[in-house]
């Protein structure tokens, strides 16, 4: 990728390079980049900014950070309000740049996602080297696997998952565009094991499946040759292999889907809420922890009446752990988590008016990816959203990072009113 101080593109790849990195290496490449993006514009319409037409690329990243900044400024604790407007800093940077630097031309598009994918890329392999690394010094083969394997970058690792699918997804795109020599072929296949190898160390079972799906429409839809049908067909293949070959990756498959809840009630009278043992919490599988932080979120906030704005931003997380002592599940063990759902999360938090504004926000992004007929912004919509469904991605800077730098991306490029 060649570089070129005085084109967008270059600024534009700074930020996307760095998307995949811790959050301190991402900031600093969006201090960078975002800098030198605002300098270029401001010299290119001699020193006049120039505001680019409304639309929801830069207009939603804004509208949310002053819904989140009003409702800490009106919890009870605003403090803590306080600390999540710093998270979500990013994501008003983020819609400054691109009030400014929209629309986002064909070739600084093609290059933010290359300079994405390359990261990504640099990333994957050094969390690959730090765990061979530890493995030979301690002989523990768990360094390999979900937390420990993000550990040396401190990644969480649904966000390195994310990562990795659309970079994957991104090179089957690319690598279709026209015909390849068997050098780039082998080094297709290569890039591709890597990414499908860190998959399978992070990834929950829903990314996997997930992927496993886009990926193989993505093979057939994109790939015109058997022969290139077949590579796809033989990296599904790997990656299902592992899945299911691998013993970390099978008893989290297995243990994780096990739902076997007494029937349970949130009630609002505490005398009548049934109490966890200590047994009963050691043995709550994934997706039972799931329903049942759910059911309470739920229930309290219809109880308590918070339809219009919820709890707040300062006071969400108080009210939720008050709420888990009610079930015996805080202190101490379930203490501090949100709902791993990030609807519901958004709607306890911000009540109606804020659900309805995430909603809308990914209504209007699934109608420009179908309408564009993006493949890849919709398969980027599709995986952010089935993964809102059991985790909260945007209840960490990097998650915000991500999601909305890519879909700002998408959307600028090809934006359709």
């Amino acid at each position: 990728m060649a570089v070129n101080w005085k084109d967008r593109a270059t600024y534009f790849g700074i930020i996307a390079l760095g998307i995949p990195f811790s959050i301190s290496i991402g900031n600093l490449f969006l201090f960078l980049g975002g800098a030198g993006l605002l300098f270029l514009t401001l010299k290119q319409s001699r020193y006049s900014f120039k505001i680019s037409s409304p639309n929801i690329a830069w207009l939603y990243p804004l509208s949310f950070f002053g819904m989140v900044l009003t409702s800490a400024l009106f919890s009870g604790d605003v403090v803590r309000g306080m600390v999540q407007v710093d998270k979500h800093l990013v994501v008003a940077l983020y819609g400054l740049i691109f009030m400014f630097c929209s629309p986002v031309g064909r070739d600084e598009y093609e290059f933010t996602l290359k300079a994405f994918t390359a990261g990504t890329f640099l990333v994957c392999g050094l969390l690959l080297l730090a765990a061979i690394i530890k493995f030979i010094g301690s002989g523990d083969s768990e360094v390999f696997f979900f937390f420990e394997f993000g550990a040396f970058l401190d990644l969480h690792p649904v966000y390195i998952a994310i990562n990795l699918v659309i970079s994957s997804l991104y090179l089957i795109h690319e690598y279709s565009k026209k015909p390849r020599s068997k050098e780039q072929t082998l080094l297709f296949v290569g890039v591709q094991i890597i990414f499908v190898t860190g998959l399978l160390l992070c990834a929950s079972k829903a990314v996997l499946v997930i992927f496993a799906i886009m990926a193989t429409v993505e093979f057939f839809l994109a790939l015109r040759k058997k022969s290139q049908k077949l590579i796809g067909v033989l990296i599904i293949g790997i990656l299902l292999t592992g899945a299911f070959a691998i013993p970390q990756l099978h008893k989290r498959f297995s243990e994780g889907l096990h739902f076997d809840l007494e029937e349970f009630r949130p009630v609002s009278d505490l005398s009548e809420a049934k109490v966890f043992s200590n047994e009963e919490k050691a043995n709550i599988s994934d997706l039972e922890i799931r329903y049942l932080l759910w059911s309470i979120g739920l229930h309290h906030w219809d109880d308590d009446r918070v339809y219009l704005f919820g709890y707040g931003i300062g006071d969400v997380q108080h009210y939720l752990d008050y709420y888990y002592m009610y079930y015996g599940l805080a202190p101490s063990w379930f203490e501090g988590y949100n709902l791993h759902n990030q609807y519901l999360q958004y709607l306890i938090t911000y009540g109606i008016v804020g659900f309805c504004l995430f909603i809308a926000y990914l209504l209007i992004s699934y109608r420009n990816a179908l309408i564009t007929r993006n493949r890849l912004h919709l398969y980027f919509l599709i995986l952010i959203s089935g993964i809102f469904i059991f985790e909260c991605l945007l209840s960490r800077n990097k998650g915000l990072a991500i999601f909305i730098f890519l879909n700002t991306i998408f959307l600028s490029r090809n934006y359709i009113k």
